[in-house]
């Protein structure tokens, strides 16, 4: 391929960001001004905003975020121990149920990640690859 067809290309690639740009910056800006407003007045669900690009994503996020739930919940538990709000007991059942939650969320990301760093190619080409479950 000589210099013309890689200015071609490029021209093409270049066309198509700027596409993309343009179907997708009103995005940016909803979230914008959703966050300058300090509030969700404009009737936009920022869970819809931002959309994973395929299944491998999909459970990458949903994983990523259970584990930081799980992560919330054990310093809540914690602080709620050392104010003497809950039992040492209760607090050691409920950290234990939460830490193999927890272990299992980060378990699954791991799958997920090293999925996605096999299958770069799949995933730019936009085919989803295989989703998985712990």
């Amino acid at each position: 391929m000589g210099t013309e067809g890689l200015v071609a290309q490029l021209g093409k690639q270049s066309a198509a960001l700027e596409a993309w740009l343009s179907s997708h910056e009103w995005k940016a800006d909803a979230v914008n001004a959703a966050v300058q407003s300090g509030s969700n007045s404009g009737g936009m669900d920022v869970n819809k905003v931002i959309v994973p690009a395929d299944d491998l994503s999909r459970q990458a996020l949903a994983a990523q975020a259970e584990d930081l739930a799980v992560e919330d919940c054990l310093l809540v538990l914690e602080k709620g121990m050392l104010q003497g709000k809950i039992e040492p007991d209760v607090y050691l059942k409920q950290v234990r149920l939460l830490c193999r939650k927890q272990f299992l969320a980060r378990a699954l990301g791991l799958k997920v990640a090293q999925a996605q760093r096999q299958q770069p190619q799949q995933r730019v080409s936009g085919q989803q690859g295989p989703a998985f479950t712990l």
